[in-house]
């Protein structure tokens, strides 16, 4: 259920982030602060000027350009590194 997953999300993260290297810890704070700005203004705008497939596309694009992918390749490796521990405690 989805209720159920997103109660569950502050536990995941927190438990991933313990399974990060401190360069990891390091760079995803920052991309997250960059991430988090971008996405609050955007928003801002959105709301005030309303959505066109260009500005949306823009939106998205600079999330990319901000490094949104490499955000979620840290989480990714965080939690690869997650389920090999989980297959390893199961042997």
């Amino acid at each position: 259920p989805k209720a159920l997953l997103t109660g569950s999300l502050p536990y995941i993260s927190r438990m991933l982030s313990l399974l990060m290297t401190s360069s990891e810890s390091a760079r995803l704070l920052q991309l997250h602060t960059q991430l988090k700005t971008a996405i609050d203004r955007a928003l801002v705008d959105f709301m005030t000027n309303g959505v066109t497939d260009e500005s949306y596309a823009a939106f998205e694009q600079s999330l990319k350009d901000i490094g949104s992918e490499e955000y979620k390749a840290i989480y990714q490796a965080a939690y690869d590194r997650y389920l090999t521990r989980q297959e390893v405690a199961a042997q």
